[in-house]
Protein backbone atom coordinates (compact mmCIF):
# COMPACT_ATOMS: atom_id res chain seq x y z
CA UNK A 1 0.00 0.00 0.00
CA UNK A 2 2.53 2.42 0.66
CA UNK A 3 4.42 1.59 -2.56
CA UNK A 4 0.34 2.48 -4.19
CA UNK A 5 0.45 6.03 -2.45
CA UNK A 6 4.02 6.91 -3.38
CA UNK A 7 2.53 6.21 -6.70
CA UNK A 8 -0.14 8.54 -6.50
CA UNK A 9 1.80 11.42 -4.74
CA UNK A 10 4.62 11.04 -7.60
CA UNK A 11 1.88 12.10 -10.40
CA UNK A 12 0.74 14.92 -9.04
CA UNK A 13 -3.33 13.43 -7.74
CA UNK A 14 -4.32 14.67 -4.48
CA UNK A 15 -6.38 11.59 -2.62
CA UNK A 16 -9.13 12.69 -1.38
CA UNK A 17 -10.83 8.90 -1.06
CA UNK A 18 -9.53 5.64 -0.78
CA UNK A 19 -11.62 2.79 -1.12
CA UNK A 20 -9.79 -0.02 0.39
CA UNK A 21 -10.80 -4.22 -0.82
CA UNK A 22 -11.17 -6.09 3.06
CA UNK A 23 -7.18 -8.21 2.41
CA UNK A 24 -5.99 -4.69 2.90
CA UNK A 25 -6.81 -4.40 6.43
CA UNK A 26 -4.29 -2.58 8.23
CA UNK A 27 -4.32 -0.31 11.48
CA UNK A 28 -0.53 1.08 9.75
CA UNK A 29 -2.62 2.01 6.22
CA UNK A 30 -5.22 3.40 8.01
CA UNK A 31 -3.22 5.85 9.60
CA UNK A 32 -1.40 6.64 6.66
CA UNK A 33 -4.02 7.65 4.56
CA UNK A 34 -5.97 9.90 7.79
CA UNK A 35 -2.44 11.99 8.29
CA UNK A 36 -2.62 12.82 4.61
CA UNK A 37 -6.21 13.99 5.35
CA UNK A 38 -7.69 11.48 2.92
CA UNK A 39 -10.77 9.29 4.27
CA UNK A 40 -10.93 5.60 3.29
CA UNK A 41 -13.83 2.77 3.10
CA UNK A 42 -13.10 -0.49 3.69
CA UNK A 43 -15.08 -3.56 4.42
CA UNK A 44 -15.01 -4.75 7.91
CA UNK A 45 -12.55 -7.65 8.29
CA UNK A 46 -14.31 -10.45 10.34
CA UNK A 47 -12.28 -10.44 13.57
CA UNK A 48 -11.70 -6.90 13.56
CA UNK A 49 -12.80 -5.88 16.98
CA UNK A 50 -13.96 -2.40 18.29
CA UNK A 51 -15.18 -0.64 21.27
CA UNK A 52 -18.68 1.31 20.61
CA UNK A 53 -17.29 4.91 21.77
CA UNK A 54 -21.81 6.43 20.43
CA UNK A 55 -23.98 5.31 18.63
CA UNK A 56 -25.22 7.54 15.24
CA UNK A 57 -28.15 5.18 14.18
CA UNK A 58 -29.16 2.09 14.82
CA UNK A 59 -26.53 0.44 12.32
CA UNK A 60 -24.76 3.43 12.37
CA UNK A 61 -21.69 3.71 15.57
CA UNK A 62 -18.69 5.29 16.58
CA UNK A 63 -15.54 3.25 18.00
CA UNK A 64 -12.66 2.81 18.74
CA UNK A 65 -10.11 0.44 17.01
CA UNK A 66 -7.32 -1.29 18.43
CA UNK A 67 -4.73 -3.57 16.87
CA UNK A 68 -3.95 -6.78 18.32
CA UNK A 69 -0.72 -6.46 16.87
CA UNK A 70 1.70 -4.06 19.04
CA UNK A 71 4.11 -3.50 16.30
CA UNK A 72 1.90 -0.06 15.21
CA UNK A 73 2.90 1.11 19.10
CA UNK A 74 6.82 0.33 18.54
CA UNK A 75 6.53 2.25 15.05
CA UNK A 76 5.46 5.09 17.13
CA UNK A 77 1.25 4.80 16.53
CA UNK A 78 -0.97 5.88 18.58
CA UNK A 79 -2.61 3.28 20.32
CA UNK A 80 -6.20 3.24 18.74
CA UNK A 81 -7.74 4.97 16.35
CA UNK A 82 -11.44 6.47 15.85
CA UNK A 83 -13.78 4.94 13.30
CA UNK A 84 -17.24 4.77 11.99
CA UNK A 85 -18.89 1.73 11.18
CA UNK A 86 -22.30 1.26 8.78
CA UNK A 87 -23.69 -1.94 8.94
CA UNK A 88 -25.62 -3.33 6.51
CA UNK A 89 -27.32 -6.49 4.52
CA UNK A 90 -28.73 -7.36 1.21
CA UNK A 91 -31.44 -9.67 0.62
CA UNK A 92 -29.75 -13.15 0.14
CA UNK A 93 -26.22 -12.27 1.92
CA UNK A 94 -25.04 -12.38 5.06
CA UNK A 95 -24.89 -8.61 6.79
CA UNK A 96 -21.16 -6.79 6.84
CA UNK A 97 -20.36 -3.47 7.06
CA UNK A 98 -18.40 -0.37 5.96
CA UNK A 99 -15.74 1.04 8.00
CA UNK A 100 -14.86 4.52 7.24
CA UNK A 101 -12.65 7.06 9.12
CA UNK A 102 -15.20 9.35 7.73
CA UNK A 103 -16.74 10.29 11.17
CA UNK A 104 -19.19 12.77 10.50
CA UNK A 105 -23.10 11.71 10.44
CA UNK A 106 -24.19 14.64 7.93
Amino acid sequence: MGFQLRAVRQCGVKVRLVLLDRGFWSYGIFWQIQQRGAFFGIRRFKTAKFKTVRRLGLKDRLVRHRPSDRQWRKAGLPESIELRVIEYQFRGFRPTAVVTNLLDPR
